[in-house]
């Protein structure tokens, strides 16, 4: 089982998420301003982000399928964040000529900066579910708008996520609208 632990840095002031196992401890977010911050990254790094039973880490197995889709937005994720801090303000080596992100994207990279890579990475094993039941729900003329698979339905199914700032996405209710929402975009982008 994995634990969590939050600490506060007294010369300033700021709180530290890291991943503790037995034999080692690694520092895996921060530094957060309030306390209640930190918190709510190590519970959603923990899978205990409300009460009773978490979808996200409760799963014991995946289809192969699953896994395949986890490692495309995985992908598509490291790509979004990449675009992001290439684009950032705060980067001393950043590309000047290029403008900062905005909407679902600068949130996105926001979330990243927030929570940090592993809670990424289990968000995209997460959300891989919710990417094979829009691919299904689409016609095999509107999938074939969308291959390869890894290159642009990924991004696309990415793109329209809205995400707070704390890691939390929200999609369309049903399949079918996140994939009307995910070729919308497509075309758009052509």
């Amino acid at each position: 089982m994995s634990t969590y632990v939050i600490t506060k840095v007294p010369s300033t002031g700021k709180w530290h998420v890291s991943h503790q196992q037995s034999g080692w401890i690694a520092p895996v977010g921060g530094p957060y301003a309030k306390r209640k911050e930190a918190i709510t990254v190590a519970r959603l790094l923990a899978g205990r982000q409300g009460k009773g039973r978490d979808p996200m880490t409760d799963r014991e197995s995946y289809s192969h399928l699953h896994v395949e889709a986890a490692l495309c937005l995985w992908e598509a994720m490291c790509e979004a964040n990449q675009r992001g801090w290439e684009r950032d303000p705060e980067n001393e080596r950043r590309k000047k000529r290029l403008k900062p992100l905005t909407g679902n994207a600068a949130a996105f990279y926001e979330t990243w900066r927030n929570v940090g890579a592993v809670a990424m990475r289990h968000m995209a094993i997460y959300l891989a579910d919710d990417m094979l039941k829009t691919w299904d729900s689409m016609t095999e003329a509107e999938q074939e708008e969308l291959f390869p698979y890894d290159w642009e339905f990924a991004p696309a199914f990415l793109a329209i996520i809205q995400w707070d700032r704390w890691g939390t996405p929200v999609l369309p209710n049903t399949p079918r609208e996140m994939a009307k929402a995910v070729l919308a975009f497509q075309r758009k982008a052509m």
